[in-house]
């Protein structure tokens, strides 16, 4: 740890300080953690899209297994046999 002279009132000050603690005069710009920072970006039509199909076929999944129960996969089966008639 140094002691420098703050630019701005010529207080003496640490080096390690964000800002002068006399005149408050930024010494460091304060950067954040990459940790800590999420980059967003603007939601498009086609995750809009992507999100409702993929609901859908959750709410498809419930409403076979609710109304099949374990013979669920004897109930696909049947549907992919007949639509290859």
């Amino acid at each position: 740890m140094a002691l420098i002279k703050c630019q701005e009132c010529g207080q003496e000050i640490s080096d390690e300080v964000v800002a002068c603690p006399k005149c408050g005069y930024p010494l460091k710009t304060e950067t954040k953690k990459p940790w800590l920072t999420f980059e967003t970006t603007p939601t498009t039509w086609k995750d809009v899209i992507a999100i409702l199909i993929f609901c859908l076929f959750g709410v498809l999944l419930i409403f076979l297994l609710s109304k099949f129960g374990t013979d669920i996969f004897k109930v696909l089966k049947d549907i992919m046999m007949n639509l290859n008639k």
